[in-house]
C-alpha cells in the first residue's frame, strides 16, 4: 500500500513537468512552421479599391475607381495581357473616399482582363481587384445596324411615321423642321412603333433620323438618314393609259440622283388620275389636297393611305403632260406640253 501511495504521489508530482515539456516542444514546432513566412519581415497590405467600373470605348478603355481611406497609396498599378502590359499611375489620395479615372488608349478591339493594385513608396501592395472589358472598334460598329423608317404618311393635319422593329440601339433621334421655323428633336424609344407630328413641315427633306447606342456610359451616334424609300410611281385612273386596273400599270422608277423627285412625261386622256407607290389600291398614294383638282396645275399633295383621302387629279384636256412630283417638298407641277 505505501508503494502504491508513493507511486501515485510521484506520478502527480511529475505530471506538470511532462506537460510543460510537451508545450515547449509543440511551440518550437509551430515556430519552425511559420518561420519561412517571417524571414522577409511582416507583409503589409494596402487598402484595395473599394469598387471599380470598366467602361469600353472605341479602341480604348476607361477604368473608374473608388478608394477609401488610403492616404499612403502613391500609385495605382494596372496589368493586362497576363501581365505583359502595364500602366503605373501616380496618385495623391486622402482620408475618406477618393475617385480616380484612368484612360487606357491604343487598345485592340478585343476582350481584356485587368488586375489593379494600389502601391506605396515602400513597395507594399493591396490585393488585386480584377475586371474584364471588351473594347469596341470598327468591327463592332460594322456589326450594328440603324433603325429605319418603314413608312411616312402626310395629311392636312399631321405627319405619321411608322418605324421598323428596334435594332438594338438605345434610342433613335428624330430631327425635323417645325412649322414655327425652328428645328425640333424627338427621342424615339425602342418600344415606339408610330410617331405622330402635328408641328412638322411636310416633305422628306424636312426630317432626318439616326440611331444612338449607349455602351457602358458612352454615347455612340450613328450617321443621320433622310427618308428615301425609292418608290415606284404607278399612274392609274380613267385618264391613265392603264385605266383603273392597278396591276396593269407600269411603274415609273425613282431617279438615281434624287430618289424622292420624279420628272417624266405621259399621255393622259380626259378624266381622273392618281399615283400609287405600289401596284395596289391599298398602298400609299399621292392625293391632291382638294377633291377633283384640275390639270394642268401645281400645288401641294398628300401622301397617305386610301382610307384617309380619295381625291383625284382631273384632266380637262387630253394630251402629253409633263409631270413633276417632289416628295421632298410634297409639291407637284403638271403641265400640258
Amino acid at each position: 500500500m505505501k508503494l502504491i501511495t508513493i507511486i501515485k504521489k510521484t506520478g502527480a508530482a511529475f505530471l506538470p513537468f511532462l506537460i510543460a515539456a510537451t508545450v515547449l516542444v509543440a511551440c518550437d514546432g509551430m515556430n519552425d512552421m511559420h518561420s519561412k513566412y517571417l524571414e522577409n519581415g511582416e507583409i503589409v497590405y494596402l487598402p484595395k479599391p473599394d469598387s471599380a467600373i470598366f467602361l469600353p470605348d472605341r479602341y480604348s478603355a476607361l477604368i473608374r475607381l473608388w478608394i477609401y481611406n488610403s492616404p499612403n497609396t502613391k500609385s495605382i498599378d494596372l496589368y493586362w495581357n497576363n501581365g505583359r502590359d502595364s500602366l503605373i499611375v501616380p496618385v495623391s489620395l486622402h482620408t475618406g473616399m477618393d475617385s480616380v479615372d484612368i484612360k487606357i488608349p491604343d487598345l485592340e478591339e478585343q476582350a481584356y482582363e485587368f488586375a489593379i493594385f494600389t502601391s506605396d513608396d515602400s513597395g507594399n501592395r493591396s490585393i488585386p481587384v480584377e475586371g474584364s472589358i471588351t473594347v469596341i472598334g470598327d468591327l463592332w460598329e460594322n456589326s450594328i445596324s440603324d433603325r429605319r423608317v418603314s413608312k411616312i404618311e402626310y395629311t392636312s393635319e399631321y405627319t405619321m411615321i411608322w418605324w421598323d422593329a428596334s435594332n438594338g440601339g438605345t434610342y433613335t433621334e428624330l430631327e425635323y423642321d417645325g412649322l414655327d421655323g425652328t428645328t425640333k428633336m424627338r427621342r424615339i424609344l425602342p418600344g415606339e412603333t408610330e410617331t405622330r407630328l402635328s408641328d412638322a413641315v411636310q416633305g422628306f427633306a424636312h426630317l432626318r433620323y439616326r440611331s444612338v447606342y449607349v455602351v457602358a456610359g458612352n454615347t455612340i451616334f450613328r450617321d443621320w438618314f433622310r427618308y428615301a424609300p425609292r418608290y415606284m410611281v404607278y399612274p392609274v385612273g380613267d385618264a391613265s393609259p392603264y385605266g383603273w386596273v392597278d396591276y396593269d400599270a407600269i411603274g415609273i422608277p425613282a431617279p438615281a440622283d434624287n430618289p424622292n423627285v420624279y420628272d417624266f412625261e405621259m399621255n393622259l386622256g380626259q378624266g381622273n388620275v392618281r399615283f400609287m407607290t405600289e401596284p395596289s389600291f391599298s398602298s400609299i398614294q399621292l392625293w391632291p389636297y382638294f377633291w377633283s383638282t384640275g390639270l394642268p396645275g401645281e400645288g401641294s399633295f398628300q401622301l397617305t393611305s386610301p382610307e384617309v383621302i380619295t381625291a383625284n387629279w382631273v384632266t380637262s384636256v387630253a394630251g402629253l403632260y409633263h409631270i413633276h412630283l417632289d416628295l421632298d417638298e410634297m409639291t407637284y407641277k403638271i403641265a400640258l406640253k
